[in-house]
């Protein structure tokens, strides 16, 4: 879990034995995929490659934050851009790869964030899509 403390973004682990938050050190370096997403900030700005009929390709981008819950995202893309109901767990595996999660935490919804924000994504724009792997979908969106 990472925390901010004294403006600084600290890295902390729970101890059950314990039962308290066990300091890990200060998180350093920049995260390449952090931007802006319709005026939201995020963690994590991901390129996903929709097939589109006429043999084009769409490309979106889907925002995600650490601590949030990659299905409860998933989901929420996949209602904003009316796919396919079965890409669920193929958005949410590809969100938790490329976000370097193990997996979901159950009891984690959708308002769940980590405490720190980066500051070093300077609000800049999402990267190109010829440096990011985007996951290839085999699905007609309908309008």
């Amino acid at each position: 879990q990472v925390f901010q403390k004294d403006g600084k973004a600290i890295a902390a682990q729970w101890s059950a034995s314990s039962r308290t938050w066990i300091e890990v050190g200060e998180v350093t370096g920049t995260n390449e995929n952090a931007g802006t997403l319709n005026g939201k900030q995020y963690d994590h700005i991901l390129p996903i490659e929709v097939d589109v009929p006429g043999g084009g390709v769409q490309k979106l981008q889907i925002g995600y934050n650490n601590g949030e819950n990659p299905f409860v995202t998933a989901q929420e893309f996949i209602d904003e851009h009316m796919l396919d109901q079965n890409y669920l767990p193929q958005i949410a595996d590809y969100i938790r790869q490329r976000a370097g999660q193990s997996g979901p935490t159950i009891g984690m919804g959708a308002g769940g964030s980590t405490a720190a924000t980066n500051s070093s994504s300077g609000g800049m724009g999402a990267p190109s899509y010829a440096s990011e792997p985007a996951v290839p979908m085999d699905i007609t969106p309908t309008y």
